[in-house]
Order: C-alpha cells, then sequence, then structure tokens
C-alpha cells in the first residue's frame, strides 16, 4: 500500500480521461447559456462597458466557444485544437475578473490551467483522438 500511495505512478491511469470529460461537460454548459436570451443581454451590456467592439459578436463567440469546445474536449476531438481558443476565453476573464492574476483567477484560472494540460498532454486513450489518429491500426495477415 505504501508503495502505491507514494509511487509517481498512477493509481488509475484513466482519471486523467475522467478530469478531461468532466471539464469538457462543464465548459459545454457554460456554453449553454447562449439559448438564454437574458443573460446573453446583461453579458453584452458588461462587455460594451468594458469598451469591447462589438459586444454582442463578442459574447456569442465566445459562448460558441465554449459550447463547442465544451463538447469537443469531452469526446476528446480535435482536443489540441480546442483548447487554445478555450484558454484566451477563460484568459480574458481571468484579464477582466482578477486583473490577470493567475493565484487569484478562481475557476478562471483553473481551466486555464487545464486546458494547458490537455494542450501539452493531449487528450488520453479514452478519446476520439486517440481512436481516430493513434490507436494502432490491426494489420491484415493478408497484405
Amino acid at each position: 500500500m505504501k508503495a502505491k500511495v507514494f509511487s509517481t505512478q498512477p493509481l488509475w491511469s484513466y482519471g486523467f480521461d475522467l478530469v478531461r470529460i468532466l471539464t469538457g461537460i462543464i465548459m459545454a454548459k457554460f456554453g449553454m447559456e447562449i439559448f438564454r436570451d437574458d443573460i446573453m443581454i446583461e453579458y453584452s451590456l458588461y462587455v460594451e462597458k468594458m469598451g469591447f467592439p462589438a459586444p454582442v459578436f463578442m459574447i456569442y463567440l465566445a459562448k460558441i466557444i465554449e459550447l463547442v469546445g465544451g463538447i469537443f474536449l469531452a469526446l476528446g476531438l480535435f482536443t489540441r485544437l480546442v483548447t487554445p481558443p478555450l484558454t484566451f476565453v477563460m484568459g480574458v476573464l481571468l484579464w477582466d475578473m482578477a486583473n490577470m492574476n493567475l493565484l487569484n483567477g478562481g475557476i478562471f484560472s483553473l481551466f486555464i490551467l487545464l486546458f494547458f494540460l490537455y494542450f501539452t498532454m493531449g487528450a488520453g486513450k479514452w478519446s476520439l483522438d486517440y481512436v481516430l489518429f493513434d490507436k494502432p491500426k490491426n494489420k491484415s495477415s493478408n497484405s
């Protein structure tokens, strides 16, 4: 038991995948706000006060990135392509809410760190990226 607790080896090799799936689901949930007109209007007014150009477009773009990026992240599909836009969206929120202080950024900082992890480490074996791009192909003996 002590050898497992103090080892650098994972206790469960799919824990990384489970965290990616849950992170994607949470992000997609935030993206679902795109279907709530009252929330989108409130966000647009806030972004307009911040001085961003085209605030309605910016909010819809951010919510689309959260929704589609979250779904793709949960599925483990094109993980290294969806994490940079998700990181950017969280970075804007970190910039506004915590003055770019990663240590005081709360959930925004956590998401940025998770997206960096998925970008550098990939999606893992419980992913469509693995099935489509990495899974060893069965070689036919008839070739």
